[in-house]
């Protein structure tokens, strides 16, 4: 790497150089900062320049920009505050343009920011909350209003938390992946519809006896009912109930049952 010992260190030198390097039609030349021949693509474009390009190496440019907000940092934030008061819609766009070409660089910048700062995150979310409580009862409302399945889902898992049972995660989509499997489209005890629906824990959290085991939460143990049959099933015996529920419609489920045993 050149030093300022450099013969490219004496501005006429480097000029004649760069000159030089035009007439011959080399896309290089010598940065006026580090006296480093580079590429034309390592220096920023100046229309009007004669090669089109500035004098220092983008590198220089971004070290002496460093030292310049480290001396005036003060006076940095306030200019930045000033032209985003002036520019907030332009902030904005560029902001939104930049995050949609970069969404995996800003996601793992996000992720590992909070892996360093989650107590620096909690407090600032706090404070920020106790400061707009309407804003933030609104942001929740909204969120609930246009995300019922996932706030639905949120309340099944706290009460399987109560109970004690096991949690096994899984969203929504795959919830209902599952009861496209097996063709679940109505409510799993009655088969009429199951408007509206209600996701019923098959072995229940709570069972009414006190030494079984609670039933997990878990896909293979969710299955749609209508409001009437999951209100009537409550945390009865599942089989027991779904046996009544089937003699209600003609059918015998232990003769049923009875009948694959055979097979």
């Amino acid at each position: 790497m050149e030093t300022k010992t450099s013969p490219l260190a004496d501005k006429k030198y480097r000029m004649r150089f760069n000159q030089a390097m035009r007439e011959k039609g080399v896309p290089a030349k010598a940065c006026g900062s580090c006296f480093v021949v580079k590429g034309h693509g390592e220096f920023s474009v100046k229309r009007g320049a004669a090669d089109g390009r500035v004098s220092r190496c983008r590198t220089c440019v971004a070290s002496a920009s460093r030292r310049w907000v480290a001396k005036n940092s003060e006076r940095k934030a306030e200019t930045n505050r000033r032209w985003y008061e002036e520019n907030r819609d332009r902030a904005a766009e560029t902001g939104r343009r930049w995050r949609e070409e970069n969404r995996e660089r800003k996601a793992e910048y996000n992720r590992q920011w909070y892996e360093e700062n989650q107590e620096r995150k909690a407090e600032t979310d706090r404070r920020w909350r106790e400061e707009n409580r309407d804003r933030a009862a609104e942001n929740v409302r909204r969120w609930r209003a246009e995300n019922p399945e996932q706030v639905a889902e949120h309340h099944r898992r706290r009460r399987a938390a109560k109970a004690a049972a096991t949690v096994t995660p899984f969203t929504p989509a795959d919830l209902r992946a599952d009861w496209e499997e097996y063709d679940l489209y109505g409510c799993f005890y009655c088969g009429g519809p199951a408007e509206p629906l209600h996701v019923d824990h098959f072995y229940p959290l709570n069972p009414a006896d006190e030494d079984a085991t609670p039933g997990p939460h878990a896909v293979d143990n969710l299955v749609p009912a209508c409001e009437t049959c999951n209100t009537s099933k409550g945390n009865r015996d599942p089989w027991a109930f779904l046996s009544d529920a089937l003699a209600a419609r003609g059918v015998d489920l232990d003769a049923c049952l009875a009948v694959f045993d055979v097979e």
